[in-house]
């Protein structure tokens, strides 16, 4: 059986956190915080790097949202995830990018 160990996740414009940064100790790691303060959002963060799926294995929505609940129009999903596997390091990064289409308009105006 392979020995898997989280070491340090990070994100950028996930659901509701803005920028988040997590390194994780060796052996157990306590979460705690106030309602809202993103807990849920960490631990959906790692199966989301990972599969594209939420804690259960269920579909999410990993669109960022603002203070009011509204999904962002435009964004740059960063994530970050360093797993260790069998001692060796692997990093694994995923960028998500959504512009509006008069951006991507003007973009590809500039483009071509």
């Amino acid at each position: 059986m392979k020995k898997i160990i989280y070491k340090y996740v990070s994100y950028t414009d996930f659901k509701g956190q803005i920028n988040a940064e997590f390194d994780f100790k060796d052996g157990r790691n306590k979460v705690t915080g106030e309602n809202g303060s993103g807990k849920t959002t960490l631990a959906e963060s790692i199966p989301f790097i990972l599969f594209n799926k939420g804690i259960f294995g269920e579909r999410i929505n990993s669109e960022p949202i603002t203070k009011t609940g509204e999904i962002k129009k435009d964004y740059n999903q960063k994530l970050m995830l360093d797993v260790e596997i069998d001692g060796n390091l692997y990093t694994i990064k995923k960028l998500i990018v959504k512009k509006s289409i008069k951006e991507m308009s003007i973009l590809a105006k500039f483009l071509f």
